[in-house]
C-alpha cells in the first residue's frame, strides 16, 4: 500500500471534522480532514486493526507529535492518525518471520509477516486486506 503518493502530514496542520451521528456503523471512520486543500476520509487504523490506542508507551527521552500519514489504495486516499513514524523502509519478502503466537489475534489475520529492523521487530500489514478494509469502511 506504500507509495510515492504517501505523505506525512503534522496533525496541526490538518483539520478533523467529526462523522455524523447517524452512521454509527461507520466507528472507523474518524471524520474528514483537510491536509493541503483536499479532503481526505480520517480511519482509524488502530479501530480497524483492534489495537488499544492507550497501550503504548513513548520510548523514554522521545517526543512523539501526533501525525497523519496519508496512503493512497487504488484510487482513493485515506488519513490515517498515528502516534509515531519511523521512516520507510525497503525489505525482501524473504526477510519476513511469523509473528509470535502470543500475538493479538485480531491484528494477525492483517499481518503479512515481522520484519526485524534495527531494534524493532516491525509487524507489516497486508496491503490487499487493509486496502480492502479501508475501502469498505466507505461504503
Amino acid at each position: 500500500m506504500a507509495g510515492p503518493a504517501d505523505q506525512y502530514v503534522p496533525a496541526d496542520c490538518a483539520e478533523s471534522r467529526s462523522p455524523s451521528p447517524a452512521a454509527p456503523q461507520c466507528a472507523r471512520l474518524r471524520g474528514v480532514v483537510n491536509a493541503g486543500g483536499k479532503l481526505y476520509p480520517c480511519i482509524s487504523l488502530a479501530e480497524l486493526l483492534g489495537i488499544d490506542e492507550a497501550g503504548g508507551e513513548a520510548a523514554s527521552g522521545r517526543y512523539t507529535f501526533a501525525r497523519m500519514l496519508l496512503v493512497q489504495w487504488e484510487a482513493q486516499s485515506y488519513a490515517l492518525p498515528v502516534a509515531e513514524l519511523h521512516g520507510i523502509i525497503r525489505y525482501a519478502a524473504s526477510e519476513l518471520k511469523a509473528p509470535a503466537a502470543t500475538i493479538n489475534k485480531g491484528i494477525e489475520r492483517y499481518l503479512a509477516g515481522v520484519l526485524a529492523h534495527q531494534d524493532m521487530q516491525v509487524g507489516c500489514l497486508d496491503d490487499s486486506l487493509l486496502g480492502y478494509q479501508l475501502a469498505r469502511t466507505l461504503r
